[in-house]
C-alpha cells in the first residue's frame, strides 16, 4: 500500500524518505499583506464560512446521505458508506416501509 503513495524500495524506502514537492510549502514572508498572521500563526479563516449558520443545504445533504439504502460505490468497486446504508436500511425496516 505504501508503494501506491510513492514509498517503496525502488525509491530507497525505508532508508530514505523524501517528501513530495507538493507537500512542502514555502513559508509566508514576514509583513506579507496578502496573509494575516497572529501570534506567529497563519490565520486561514477570518470568521467567514462556506455556508452561513442558517443555511439549510448542509443539513439537507446530511439527511439525504443518511437516507440512502444503496451504497455509493467507488471506481474500485468498494462500497464507501456501508455503515450509513445499513443504518438507513434498519430505520426503513423499523418504520415498516
Amino acid at each position: 500500500m505504501l508503494a501506491e503513495f510513492g514509498y517503496d524500495e525502488a525509491r530507497g524506502f525505508p532508508a530514505r524518505v523524501d517528501v513530495a514537492p507538493r507537500a512542502v510549502r514555502t513559508p509566508v514572508p514576514a509583513g506579507d499583506p496578502c496573509h494575516d498572521i497572529e501570534a506567529g500563526h497563519l490565520v486561514l479563516n477570518l470568521g467567514e464560512e462556506v455556508r452561513g449558520a442558517d443555511s439549510p443545504y448542509g443539513r439537507y445533504m446530511t439527511t439525504f446521505r443518511k437516507s440512502l439504502r444503496d451504497p455509493v460505490v467507488s471506481d474500485a468497486g468498494v462500497a464507501l458508506n456501508m455503515h450509513e446504508v445499513e443504518a438507513a436500511r434498519r430505520r426503513h425496516e423499523k418504520a415498516g416501509r
